[in-house]
């Protein structure tokens, strides 16, 4: 059984990374992790003290030297990374701007320069991005790194989520920090226009609701206001009472949580960012909603939004959700097919554990053999 150095974030998307390792492989990782306290002890302060200065200033992309690496066949580090060690890794990131702390205003051409110098070394034998759009754009980026560049999707692991009988039709939406850029300003207005003509109502799982949107929305629907793992009694309840899940963002690569939306069985409405295509095709399971701009580009690069999404709407967008959610409250069986369509997307398909250890498995496999 081959022995996988893994460095990992605090984010809850590598708790199935620690605990669901590739058949014939297994993780070393220093000490009593727990993902979070993992992340805490080792890499945040060291990162958090320099790392900005260095980036932006000096050029240098996020490096590391994993000394307790020493006894392993290979490193697999995340969040963008590069280990500085002379052992065979692999690096993930869920953008190119990973390499500079996912922030944009790092990146330039000595930083470019860097990133290429050290993932061409022999050392780097894969580059994973989270998503296929993330890795495309990568490729773009960074030509010469092509080969060494593909996708492996870091999904949760599957949990059985029992629906809970109630009147009606609720529409959700969650984000852990920051449901305004998320779309949440156009789905409460359109919420209103619907109540008029339909028993519907609007789920908010956030801890950061502005206090007159706290207020009135007693009026529309539910706030949870707990932003825990899906194992959570609170989360747990908010999947179970979803119906229709949208999450018109403006600024995620990834949006997690919508791959706990498709394991609650349920339809997604995401926003038409180039990130998302790769989740949901009209008609299928869900719906793509076009917006007038967002913070990435057709090319994946990253651009400033100049609005406040705290109050941002647009009467098109709201047209446009208005017209899919009719047809989605109208249609039960199409909700139910789409439901079940995202449900084995998660269970068996292109975003189940099954599939990324396989993929994984794959390039720990390639890695170690070149």
């Amino acid at each position: 059984m081959k022995k996988i150095y893994l460095e990992v974030g605090a984010h809850p998307r590598y708790y199935s990374l620690v605990k669901k390792p590739p058949q014939g492989f297994y993780y070393k990782i220093k000490g009593d992790y727990g993902v979070a306290k993992y992340y805490n002890s080792r890499n945040k302060n060291f990162l958090r003290t320099i790392s900005n200065y260095v980036i932006k200033y000096l050029g240098i992309p996020r490096v590391f030297y994993y000394k307790d690496a020493y006894d392993c066949d290979l490193i697999y580090s995340t969040r963008g990374i590069i280990p500085l060690n002379m052992k065979p890794f692999i690096v993930e990131g869920e953008h190119f701007y990973s390499f500079v702390g996912l922030k944009s205003e790092n990146y330039g051409f000595r930083q470019k320069f860097w990133i290429n110098k050290l993932l061409s070394r022999k050392y780097a034998k894969k580059i994973i991005m989270v998503s296929k759009a993330a890795s495309e754009i990568t490729k773009k980026e960074f030509p010469d790194l092509s080969d060494k560049i593909d996708y492996v999707y870091q999904v949760p692991i599957y949990h059985k989520i029992e629906k809970k009988p109630h009147e009606g039709i609720n529409i959700s939406i969650a984000n852990v920090g920051d449901v305004y850029s998320r779309g949440f300003r156009i789905l409460f207005n359109v919420v209103k226009k619907l109540r008029k003509h339909y028993d519907v109502k609007l789920l908010v799982l956030t801890k950061n609701l502005l206090p007159e949107d706290q207020k009135e929305i007693k009026k529309y629907g539910i706030l949870i206001n707990n932003t825990s793992s899906i194992e959570s009694g609170p989360y747990h309840d908010f999947w179970s009472l979803t119906d229709i899940f949208v999450y018109l963002s403006f600024v995620d690569t990834v949006g997690n949580v919508t791959y706990d939306a498709m394991m609650a069985g349920v339809p997604l409405v995401l926003s038409n960012i180039i990130f998302n295509r790769e989740k949901v095709e009209n008609y299928v399971n869900g719906f793509l909603v076009d917006l007038p701009f967002s913070q990435w580009d057709e090319n994946g690069k990253y651009r400033e939004i100049k609005v406040d999404l705290h109050y941002y709407t647009n009467e098109k967008v709201e047209k446009d959700l208005y017209e899919k959610l009719k047809y989605l409250i109208e249609n039960e069986k199409e909700r139910e097919k789409m439901g079940k369509y995202n449900l084995e997307l998660i269970r068996r398909g292109k975003f189940s554990i099954y599939q990324r250890n396989k993929k994984l498995k794959k390039i720990f496999e390639e890695a170690l053999s070149s």
